[in-house]
């Protein structure tokens, strides 16, 4: 019978090494499975925090300014470097607003009235009553750090003649192709008119006019979407929105305004995408409206309500998301975003002075504002204005939906819907 050489109760160093590296190793393997669960709350912790954080505003020192006549159409460039502005009279004042130096000149044109057309452009009107559309750009000069004002004036072919209409009331909208006019005369007749391109190239332009059969009376208020399909004409608190036919202009639908709070309409504007209606009451109250689909025919319905504390002295949509910009009359500039439906922003304005004019930079990081005899810009940091608890757990209604939804963020949906033209 063979001897058994292997007894427990003799020390064993060689043993006792492995027990211990083994333990070691087995002790080091869970301490570093927690340590990873640890650093992995502590990174969503990390990245999913500044989501919820609040948006800030920082604003300049002012920089003086003289302006004595009604600031018709404002800009800021999307550097915060340079202000525009174009007064009732056709002066153009170009502003540097780190040197605080000013350009003044004369638009060329024996304008006789001027109107702005959201942060787009404004529409000159002169005196043989052709209109034209004037959209100021700025463009960066990297050598001298700002950026300069680029005036394209129009050409002699680019102003279309409104053929004796007695308009009161004009809107535009203009794309690299051709720009279109939407205008009100003093019985209450819609038109549209634009011009396009002879196809040999030799003749002038030729201009188009579509219009309402019949009128609709006084109307206070009328907006055109980028696309020139539709027409949101306010006559007190009746919205008749106008769609674009093949001969005429056609009322979809009229809308009562107050539906919703039973408060007087006082304000249109269309917010990015021109798919939703802002409408401003005199309640201190925005609400959204856009276009529902029922029984197979889109109906403009009002979704969600935004309280103020105080009017608002301006409402600027931002671009390319859905937020808005409020200029209150207590002197807070305040960012609301309609989908996360939360103020994403407030601050007070450094100057308390009454506010005569305001802009937004086309990428939504610049607020400009002119209170008293001063500019003040204001530098965004909005990050992620729609994250909220409510658009993460709640039902979302976005526009071109028929209903709130479970969506993780607003699809573009493809549908074939019929237009109700009754």
């Amino acid at each position: 019978m063979a001897t058994a050489n292997f007894s427990l109760q003799t020390k064993d160093r060689k043993r006792l090494m492995k027990d211990r590296l083994v333990r070691w190793i087995v002790s080091f393997g869970g301490l570093s499975v927690l340590a990873s669960l640890i650093f992995i709350f502590v990174y969503l912790a990390y990245v999913t925090f500044p989501l919820f954080s609040d948006a800030k505003v920082s604003w300049s020192q002012g920089v003086e300014i003289s302006i004595d006549k009604p600031i018709t159409y404002s800009a800021i460039d999307d550097h915060g470097t340079q202000a525009a502005f174009v007064t009732s009279n056709g002066k153009i004042i170009e502003q540097s607003l780190r040197s605080g130096q000013q350009t003044l000149r004369q638009i060329p044109i024996d304008a006789v009235k001027l109107k702005a057309v959201n942060n787009n452009g404004f529409i000159v009107s002169d005196s043989k009553q052709r209109l034209a559309f004037i959209q100021p750009k700025f463009q960066w000069q990297p050598e001298k750090g700002e950026s300069t004002l680029q005036l394209e004036l129009p050409k002699d072919a680019d102003w279309i003649a409104t053929n004796a209409i007695n308009t009161s009331l004009v809107t535009a909208a203009s794309d690299s192709n051709q720009t279109t006019f939407a205008m009100v005369d003093d019985k209450g007749l819609i038109y549209l008119m634009w011009q396009t391109a002879d196809a040999s190239m030799t003749q002038p332009q030729v201009t188009h006019m579509l219009t309402t059969i019949a009128p609709l009376g006084s109307v206070d208020e009328i907006v055109l979407t980028p696309d020139a399909q539709t027409i949101y004409a306010r006559s007190g608190n009746e919205l008749a929105v106008i769609r674009r036919g093949e001969s005429h202009l056609i009322v979809r639908e009229l809308v009562d305004l107050t539906a919703p709070n039973d408060a007087k309409a006082i304000g249109l504007k269309l917010l990015s995408g021109a798919h939703s209606l802002l409408v401003e009451y005199d309640n201190n109250q925005v609400w959204q409206w856009f276009d529902v689909v029922k029984q197979d025919a889109r109906q403009l319905t009002s979704i969600r309500s935004f309280d103020f504390k105080a009017p608002l002295d301006s409402l600027l949509p931002e671009h390319l998301n859905k937020g808005f910009i409020t200029v209150l009359t207590d002197g807070t500039l305040q960012s609301n975003y309609t989908t996360s439906e939360r103020v994403v922003l407030s601050s007070t304005l450094p100057n308390q002075a009454p506010v005569r004019t305001s802009a937004l930079s086309n990428n939504n990081l610049y607020a400009l504002v002119l209170s008293g005899d001063s500019t003040y810009v204001g530098k965004i940091d909005s990050p992620h204005p729609e994250i909220s608890f409510s658009a993460l757990f709640d039902k979302v209604w976005y526009e071109s939906y028929p209903e709130p939804e479970f969506v993780g963020k607003q699809p573009q949906p493809q549908m074939n819907l019929k237009v109700n033209t009754a």
